[in-house]
Order: structure tokens, then C-alpha cells, then sequence
């Protein structure tokens, strides 16, 4: 994997353990998850999800 694609990956992976976290605490909606996840998959375009 290239150093742009592993720190895209990474940091994709990272944005979504944080996004995850909040939508288990109650703090974001779906709707607010599913929003963070198509911008981030946009801008980062992962590999793996």
C-alpha cells in the first residue's frame, strides 16, 4: 500500500472509530452518522471499510 493510500486509510479509520463512538453515546443520530460517513468516504476514498 502506498504512504498516501495507508494514511488516507487511516486516517478514514480513524474519523469513523470516533464517529462510531458518538453515535453509541447518543450524541449523533443515524442520520448524522450516515451523513459523516459518505463526506468522509468522499474525501478519503478508503480502501477497506
Amino acid at each position: 500500500m502506498e504512504r498516501e493510500t495507508f494514511h488516507s486509510q487511516m486516517m478514514y479509520s480513524v474519523t469513523m472509530a470516533i464517529v462510531r463512538k458518538s453515535l453509541k453515546e447518543g450524541v449523533i443520530t443515524q442520520e448524522e452518522y450516515d451523513a459523516a460517513d459518505r463526506l468522509m468516504r468522499e474525501k478519503y476514498t478508503p480502501v477497506m471499510t
